[in-house]
């Protein structure tokens, strides 16, 4: 089988990085991408890229199809987290997370789909998350924007499925990675909502626990596995707690559902 070329946005650490390294070592071609230059070689062919700039799309897909050719692989993965009350986080920062988690992939598609559709062939894997399906307190602008990327991901499973390319969405549930960790946080002490704040913050902080969530590398085998089968499904949830989650959203009653995370996370 010829050598497939991967770009994976988002490539510095947690997932991406692990799906980088994954699809390297399926014998892959990887791009991976970082705002600034790797301190060190990553394991696989570092790319500057800022998915909220689109000229540095343009240029960083630019370079690759110079070198390679094609991109058979993409994978859209870049985002940040965050968090807050609605009432108090600024709107700039809401902006932030949609103009990475949902404007970043919509142009990094933009700019490798053309050559996907002209060759009839390539995979698009999306990075949602289970929060485009569940959305908890403090956590409303990141859902959103995973939301969105459900809406995107279903569409273009639409369009482009006649066309030889295969769109794919996964929803992570809880990974082990670092982006609850550096996610920047409101101070409890100062906001309206700090009783609720704090006990989210106790619960987040047990969910994110390492030897809880899914290592990112066992999540990465995992996605890779469907990035790499022919499988024509659209949605795939991955990691700890995410299908069984969604398969309760799916069929639980709406009130019953609401209650069951308002008591998990203090919100009743």
């Amino acid at each position: 089988m010829p050598e497939r070329v991967a770009l994976i946005t988002g490539a510095g650490r947690g997932i991406g990085r692990a799906l980088a390294l994954e699809l390297a070592a399926r014998g892959c071609r990887v791009y991976g991408t970082f705002r600034t230059p790797p301190g060190e070689h990553p394991g696989f062919e570092p790319l500057i890229m800022d998915v909220t700039d689109h000229e540095s799309v343009d240029r960083a897909v630019a370079a690759v199809m110079e070198k390679e050719g094609a991109i058979h692989i993409l994978v859209n993965n870049a985002g940040i987290n965050v968090c807050g009350p609605l009432e108090e986080v600024a709107i700039e920062d809401a902006r932030r997370a949609f103009e990475t988690n949902y404007f970043g992939a919509l142009k990094v598609i933009q700019a490798v789909l053309p050559g996907m559709r002209e060759r009839r062939s390539g995979v698009i894997a999306n990075v949602g998350s289970a929060a485009g399906k569940i959305t908890i307190p403090f956590q409303g602008h990141y859902s959103g924007s995973k939301y969105a990327m459900e809406a995107l991901s279903e569409a273009l499973w639409h369009e482009v499925r006649s066309l030889g390319v295969r769109v794919i969405l996964f929803e992570p549930g809880d990974v082990g990675t670092s982006i609850w960790k550096t996610t920047p946080k409101p101070a409890a002490a100062q906001s309206a909502y700090r009783p609720l704040l704090e006990k989210f913050y106790a619960v987040k902080d047990r969910e994110m626990d390492a030897g809880r969530a899914t290592p990112a590398p066992a999540a990465a085998r995992r996605m890779v596995d469907i990035i790499l089968s022919d499988t024509s499904a659209l949605r795939h949830p991955v990691a700890h707690m995410a299908g069984l989650i969604l398969f309760l959203r799916k069929i639980l009653p709406d009130a019953v559902f609401l209650n069951i995370v308002g008591k998990n996370y203090g919100a009743r």
